[in-house]
C-alpha cells in the first residue's frame, strides 16, 4: 500500500471519531435529494412506485410500513422505545471530488449507506430453517411474519451457533412466546 494510500485510509477511520463533526441527517437529504433531482418533493409517491412496481415481485415478505420508513428515514430496524442519537459513521467516508470555485482535487465527505435497495433483501427474504416456517404462512394472503422479523431471527440463529458451535436447536414457538414474555415485563 502507498504512503498516500494508508494516509487517506488513516484519515477516514479518523473520522468515525465522536470528535469529529458529522451531520448524517443533511449527508443523507443531500444525496436523496441527487437521488430524487426535481422529483424530490414527490417522494413518498416514488417510493410506493418502487415498493409497488419493483420490490412486492421478487420480495413480498418485505412489509410496505417498514420499507417507506426506512426509505424516508434510513433506519430499518428499531430496538423497541430506543432513541438514536448517535449516528452510524461507518457509512460516511471520502470520495475524491473538486473545490466548486478553484477545481483543486480534494476529499469530499458524504453518506455512502444503501438508499434504495434495502437492507431487508440481504437477511429478511428468506430463511432456510424448518422451525420459522411461520413467518412465510400467509392469511388473507398476506404474510403472517415480516423480513424485519426474520432478519432478526437469521441474525440470532447465526449469532447463536458462532457462539456455541454447534447446531441451533431453538424452537421457533419458544423464540417468540420468550419475546413476548420480555415485552410484557416492559
Amino acid at each position: 500500500m502507498k504512503g498516500e494510500e494508508r494516509d487517506d485510509l488513516s484519515e477516514i477511520v479518523q473520522s468515525w471519531n465522536i470528535k469529529v463533526p458529522f451531520e448524517m441527517e443533511k449527508l443523507r437529504d443531500q444525496r436523496l435529494r441527487y437521488l430524487y433531482k426535481e422529483r424530490y418533493d414527490f417522494r413518498t409517491n416514488l417510493i410506493d412506485w418502487d415498493y409497488n412496481m419493483l420490490l412486492q415481485e421478487y420480495a413480498p415478505i418485505v412489509h410496505y410500513y417498514h420499507y417507506r420508513e426506512w426509505r424516508q428515514s434510513g433506519l430499518a430496524f428499531e430496538n423497541r422505545y430506543s432513541t438514536y442519537v448517535h449516528p452510524n459513521r461507518t457509512l460516511s467516508s471520502y470520495i475524491p471530488g473538486k473545490k466548486k470555485d478553484t477545481k483543486e482535487s480534494c476529499l469530499v465527505r458524504g453518506y455512502w449507506g444503501d438508499i434504495v435497495c434495502s437492507p431487508y433483501i440481504a437477511m429478511g427474504i428468506e430463511c432456510d430453517y424448518p422451525q420459522a416456517i411461520k413467518l412465510f404462512q400467509k392469511a388473507n394472503e398476506k404474510y403472517i411474519g415480516h423480513a424485519v422479523e426474520v432478519s432478526e431471527y437469521n441474525m440470532r440463529y447465526f449469532l447463536e451457533r458462532l457462539q456455541t458451535l454447534g447446531t441451533y436447536n431453538r424452537i421457533f414457538d419458544d423464540y417468540y412466546r420468550s419475546e413476548q414474555r420480555q415485552k410484557d415485563r416492559e
